[in-house]
C-alpha cells in the first residue's frame, strides 16, 4: 500500500531516558519529540535511511557515528500516512556535540515524563516498552 505521507524517526534511549526535542517551528511548534521527518523520494532508500538522515538534521549528529544498538521499531499506520520509529540503546552520547537545528532545546527524558510531554498522537511511540523493558535493555548493552 501506498502512503501519501511517509516518515521515521529514532528515538534514543538511556539510562531509561529518551532523547526528546522541543520543535522550533509550525506545524508542532513546542511540541516535544523524538528526532524525525519525512521521507524524500529519490534520496531516501528505506524508512531507517530516513530516520538517520533526519536524525542527523535535526541533532547535528551523524547516527552512524554513534555506538548504537537497535531494541525495536514501531510502525503507525493510517489512511494517509506511515510513521516507523527505531528505538537503539546508547551508552553514551556526547550531548554537548548536539547542535539543534529544528528544535529550540533538547534533553533527556526520564520515561516515567515521556507521555507528558509528547503530542496527542506522539504517545503511541513509546507504548512497545514499559519501564521495566526500558530498564532490562539498559541493562543488557
Amino acid at each position: 500500500m501506498r502512503f501519501p505521507y511517509r516518515g521515521a524517526g529514532i528515538g534514543l534511549v538511556k539510562d531509561n531516558c529518551i532523547l526528546m526535542g522541543k520543535r522550533a517551528d509550525t506545524p508542532f511548534f513546542g511540541k516535544w519529540a523524538v528526532p524525525g521527518g519525512g521521507f524524500e523520494k529519490g534520496r531516501d532508500l528505506d524508512d531507517l535511511e530516513n530516520a538517520k538522515r533526519e536524525f542527523k538534521e535535526e541533532t547535528g549528529i551523524d547516527f552512524d557515528s554513534l555506538d548504537a544498538k537497535q531494541i525495536s521499531s514501531w510502525t503507525l499506520k493510517a489512511p494517509f500516512f506511515r510513521w516507523t520509529t527505531y528505538f537503539f540503546s546508547v551508552k553514551e552520547l556526547d550531548f554537548d556535540s548536539i547542535k539543534p537545528d529544528e528544535f529550540s532545546e533538547i534533553q533527556w527524558v526520564s520515561i516515567d515524563e515521556v507521555l507528558g510531554k509528547t503530542r496527542k498522537g506522539e504517545k503511541k511511540h513509546f507504548r512497545p516498552f514499559t519501564k521495566s523493558e526500558v530498564r532490562s535493555i539498559n541493562n543488557s548493552i
